[in-house]
């Protein structure tokens, strides 16, 4: 099974800077964020939920399900580096999000009935 893969890529601005910067070779270059092939290659499945960058660019927060159980385990990956720094597994996360300084991270937890609940 084919996977998605998230990726970004840097848009040159207008003008002669624009014109510029889009000459350099590392300007026009994607970059993969996350690959669910990779994930599902380690895991068999895999099922991405929510995907949150933080406002500084610098993370990717995103809950993850690998076994088809629909309970959600959360990782978040900084992204210079491409390394997982936090990982929860198994919570029953359903909903994430970052605080504007991209210091905090906030997610919704379910409950036994898989309902959310704190």
């Amino acid at each position: 099974m084919e996977y998605p893969v998230l990726s970004r890529k840097l848009r040159p601005s207008g003008g002669l800077a624009g014109r510029f910067l889009s000459y350099l070779s590392d300007w026009e270059k994607e970059e993969v964020l996350l690959d669910w092939n990779e994930i599902a290659e380690k895991f068999g499945y895999v099922h991405i939920g929510s995907c949150r960058i933080s406002p500084d660019h610098r993370f990717l927060a995103y809950t993850l399900d690998t076994s088809g159980g629909e309970l959600f385990s959360l990782e978040v990956k900084d992204l210079p580096s491409k390394h997982v720094i936090f990982s929860l597994p198994d919570k029953g996360i359903v909903s994430l999000a970052w605080t504007h300084d991209s210091e905090n991270l906030f997610y919704t937890v379910c409950d036994e009935t898989l309902r959310p609940n704190q």
